[in-house]
């Protein structure tokens, strides 16, 4: 099983941090990957652009304002995931973090290295984007 660990300083209360990453519906608005998102009560359903390849995949979602989002694997081009978003209040802010272990179902040699480095390189981009997001939102 690989795990991603990110973590980040977010100039925001942990209630701003925590509504921008719990409005999954606006993800499109400014996560250039996801292409859709559909929440139905717990289940978040969403469709992101990997490369050439479009993945769908749905998480029960728990939702703990302010303190964690965790997300369970329901459907998708994993045998398992599980992933947190935590939030807790720091100096100047919040202190973002996000920790994920997944599975792929394919058993491919080399591929779980491969998913781990595009999902690592995903994860930054989405860490910096709620960054961006919360700091925006609580400077207006």
């Amino acid at each position: 099983m690989a795990e991603i660990v990110r973590e980040a300083l977010v100039a925001a209360a942990p209630e701003v941090v925590f509504d921008v990453v719990a409005d999954v519906e606006r993800y499109p608005d400014f996560l250039p990957d996801v292409k859709s998102v559909r929440r139905e009560a717990d289940r978040v359903t969403m469709t992101v652009q990997a490369g050439p390849i479009e993945l769908r995949f749905t998480n029960r979602a728990r939702f703990d304002r302010p303190r964690a989002i965790d997300l369970d694997l329901v459907e998708g081009p994993f045998k398992t995931m599980r992933a947190r978003w935590s939030f807790e209040p720091a100096p100047g802010g919040t202190r973002v973090r996000y920790q994920a272990q997944f599975e792929l179902a394919l058993n491919l040699p080399g591929a779980g290295r491969i998913a781990a480095a595009a999902l690592a390189a995903n994860a930054d981009r989405t860490v910096q984007a709620f960054r961006q997001q919360a700091e925006a939102r609580a400077s207006s």
